[in-house]
């Protein structure tokens, strides 16, 4: 039987702020770079762009207790440590538009 995986789906409209991801000096550069961006709840984005392909993946997971300081979004110049694994996630940009 094939090993299925759940995708997270997040919503930017559901967002407490804009997401800002950050590329930590060791990614910067490369071919495939990984950045991050820090949520309100507690959990962290990563973002993969292949600039071979151009292709980007998303996915998520829970920051450890000790990468959380307070109720804003933790700035993650590194690659941060996390509870369990990296879920795949599916970034949907529902955001106001300029018509709105």
């Amino acid at each position: 039987m094939p090993h299925t995986h759940r995708v997270v789906t997040i919503r930017t409209s559901n967002l407490d702020g804009d997401l800002c991801f950050l590329v930590p000096p060791v990614n910067q550069g490369q071919i495939v770079e990984v950045s991050y961006a820090g949520l309100y709840d507690g959990r962290v984005l990563c973002r993969t762009v292949d600039r071979s392909d151009r292709s980007v993946s998303y996915a998520v997971a829970r920051l450890a207790d000790d990468e959380v300081e307070d109720d804003s979004p933790c700035g993650l110049n590194h690659e941060p440590r996390i509870d369990g694994d990296w879920t795949p996630a599916a970034l949907i940009d529902d955001g106001p538009t300029d018509d709105e």
